[in-house]
């Protein structure tokens, strides 16, 4: 598993209609905890990338990246 594309995450919540807050309550999680994992600001454990796509309903490689690399901040000549 890579790290979060901070991006694709945000899109696949608020695609789902739910609030950083919203789904971070849904899972038993802090909401700050949440918010930091959204903006890429953490390297996330496995098991709670999981727990997140599982919420909402989507694969964990859907808004993550392998190897810290991100294809868009590459095509963008920035750095992941």
């Amino acid at each position: 598993m890579g790290r979060v594309h901070p991006g694709a995450l945000r899109a696949i919540r608020e695609k789902s209609g739910l609030s950083m807050r919203q789904l971070a309550g849904r899972m038993g999680m802090n909401p700050g905890t949440y918010t930091r994992i959204e903006g890429g600001g953490v390297q996330s454990r496995p098991e709670t990338l999981k727990l997140i796509a599982q919420h909402l309903g989507v694969r964990v490689e859907d808004f993550t990246y392998p190897n810290d690399e991100c294809p868009h901040c590459k095509q963008l000549g920035k750095a992941s």
